[in-house]
């Protein structure tokens, strides 16, 4: 599977018996940015850590955390150079509204989202702006989908609008 995105950018994905197996990154205009991650699963069937790779050296390691539900609640990823600190964060908490689809040109597609995210946050080290949490509130059908969504971006160093969205 492929998906191309900012122009720039095309993820490859290996899915084997089900499962995503390997996702390959590259940049159209810095092909030395090539990243290339091998995921691992838990007893669960989650993804519980992915290996980064630079060509054939690896270069670090994601750690996934789940909720009751399944839906990914933490994706930290590490450097090996640098172990103790996180280089990428995403947090998210949910509803209890089913997901239809989660918004996948906002994140890597290794984070499952069964339910829709109450609250959604990422920050990378490399990021030119400060951390943002962004809340969203639903409207939902009677089968329990949402049809309507508010999202409210909150930061100590910014300000920002609010987003509404109508789903069809």
């Amino acid at each position: 599977i492929e998906r191309n995105y900012w122009e720039d950018y095309i993820d490859y994905y290996t899915y084997k018996n089900g499962r995503l197996t390997e996702m390959s990154i590259e940049n159209k205009n810095h092909p030395e940015w090539k990243r290339r991650f091998v995921y691992h699963y838990d007893d669960k069937n989650r993804i519980s850590k992915a290996d980064i790779y630079k060509i054939k050296t690896k270069t670090g390691f994601i750690l996934f955390e789940y909720d009751e539900n399944n839906n990914t609640t933490t994706r930290k990823e590490y450097a090996l150079e640098y172990p103790e600190s996180v280089f990428a964060e995403y947090k998210f908490s949910y509803t209890d509204g089913l997901n239809p689809l989660s918004e996948l040109y906002l994140q890597p597609l290794d984070i499952y989202q069964q339910n829709n995210p109450a609250s959604s946050y990422f920050h990378t080290m490399v990021m030119a702006s400060m951390p943002t949490t962004i809340f969203s509130e639903y409207e939902f059908d009677e089968n329990g989908y949402p049809i309507s969504k508010i999202d409210t971006p909150k930061s100590d160093y910014q300000q920002f609008t609010q987003t509404r969205y109508t789903f069809f």
